[in-house]
């Protein structure tokens, strides 16, 4: 078995052009690498060990936060995306709650609604999401 130490890829015809091969399929590296994370408690409480208001400490690629409404936040990108054509994955950790991304969202603000599934209503829960896409 082989093994590559570095502290970067680049490609070689173009700096962001680094494949893989996965059989017979190539693709781009950074076309599968998360570009935003987060993970926010917009609850009154303290929930897995996040405070009332408070944010991850791995947060990847966000500079702050705004708790827009009840189960309404806006996450500011510290690098804008190159379009809003970007693949939000998202989760909350209770029960049977939804976490979607907002069709509102721009390529530097991304906004997310926290509903109950039950009732189709806003409420504020502990919530996660990554989203894979181009920066600009």
């Amino acid at each position: 078995m082989s093994e590559i130490i570095t502290d970067k890829l680049t490609g070689k015809t173009a700096a962001g052009n680094v494949t893989i091969t996965d059989g017979s399929v190539t693709f781009k590296l950074q076309d599968g690498v998360a570009k935003f994370a987060y993970g926010y408690n917009q609850q009154s409480g303290t929930r897995f060990g996040y405070s009332a208001g408070a944010s991850s400490s791995y947060n990847l690629n966000v500079s702050s936060f705004t708790d827009s409404s009840t189960g309404r936040l806006f996450v500011n990108a510290t690098n804008a995306f190159a379009t809003t054509q970007y693949i939000p994955a998202t989760d909350i950790m209770a029960g049977n709650n939804t976490n979607n991304i907002d069709s509102l969202s721009t390529a530097s603000i991304l906004k997310f609604t926290t509903k109950d599934a039950d009732s189709n209503t806003d409420l504020d829960e502990l919530s996660f999401a990554h989203v894979i896409g181009d920066l600009a």
